[in-house]
This record gives C-alpha cells, sequence and structure tokens, in this order.
C-alpha cells in the first residue's frame, strides 16, 4: 500500500529532512500540495519539482513554495552544450526556483555559476558512494537524491562532508 501525504508526513520528523515533492500532474496539483504542506505547517522543509510554467501558475496560490526547476534546457541522452547549462541556470534563477536537478553530472563552473545566483544544484539518482566525492569535491553539487542512504550518508562522514 502506498502512504498518503497525510501518513508520510506524520512519520517524517519536522526539522532535518528537506521533503522532496515530485509533481507531473500539473500546476493544479502542485498547488493543492504547497497549501497541504504550508496547513501542516511543512511548507519551509519542502520544495516541489515541477515544470516551470506549472511553478510560475502554482504560486499564484502559494507565492513562498520552494521550487525545483526539472525544465531541461537539453536532451537526458548527451551533455549539455555551454549555451544549454547556462539556460538551466538562469531560468531556475528568473523564475525563483531555489534547486535545479541534474540527471547528469556537470563541471564544477556551472555549479558555481548557479550559487553566485542563489540556485542550489541537486543531483538525480545518486546511489553510488563512489561517486560522493567527484559529485561534491569535482563538480560543485549540493544534494543528492538517493535511494541508497546509509552507504552514501557512510562515504559523506569518510570525506568529512556535510550531511544535511
Amino acid at each position: 500500500r502506498i502512504p498518503t501525504l497525510d501518513e508520510v508526513l506524520d512519520v517524517i520528523p519536522d526539522g532535518g529532512i528537506l521533503i522532496n515533492v515530485h509533481c507531473y500532474a500539473g500546476h493544479e496539483a502542485m498547488g493543492e500540495i504547497a497549501r497541504h504542506l504550508k496547513a501542516r505547517g511543512r511548507l519551509h522543509q519542502a520544495f516541489v519539482c515541477s515544470w516551470l510554467d506549472d511553478i510560475d501558475r502554482a504560486r499564484k496560490d502559494v507565492p513562498e513554495v520552494s521550487a525545483n526547476n526539472i525544465s531541461r534546457p537539453g536532451p537526458r541522452n548527451r551533455d549539455w552544450t555551454d549555451a544549454e547549462c547556462m539556460k538551466f541556470i538562469t531560468d531556475s534563477q528568473k523564475h525563483r526556483c531555489q534547486y535545479l536537478q541534474l540527471s547528469r553530472p556537470w563541471a564544477k563552473k556551472y555549479s558555481v555559476a548557479a550559487h553566485d545566483l542563489g540556485v542550489k544544484v541537486i543531483h538525480f539518482r545518486s546511489d553510488n558512494p563512489e561517486t560522493v566525492e567527484d559529485l561534491f569535491v569535482n563538480r560543485g553539487i549540493d544534494f543528492v537524491l538517493t535511494n541508497q542512504l546509509e552507504p552514501m550518508v557512510k562515504e559523506f562522514k569518510r570525506l568529512g562532508l556535510s550531511i544535511y
């Protein structure tokens, strides 16, 4: 059985854990989720992943929603060009997204450019502890989304990296 959002919120601590809500169902669903998180007092620890147009429309209902840009400027099956990387960064900043989500790693200079605009970089599907040093030290990634929490935490500790 898949738990409801309320059941998940009831077991997740209310501090120290960011809730990553993927919302591909459009701005109506995203707005509803953001209103619900706000009503439950959890909006401060959640960010909603969606397309830029859906984020902009949902912010009409909940202006303070934290957002993760998944409106990719290039395809998933190759490294992006310099122009595509910079478009992803500037689009994220222009639409007030606090995060952008990569499905492929990129050069550190792009993470630095994102940080300069106040945008954090998330790497999706990071389940291999052997990639932690490359992602965080060499590429400037801020967060990873992982299904392998224990091995990843162990590697973070080994490298002396902060754990959120």
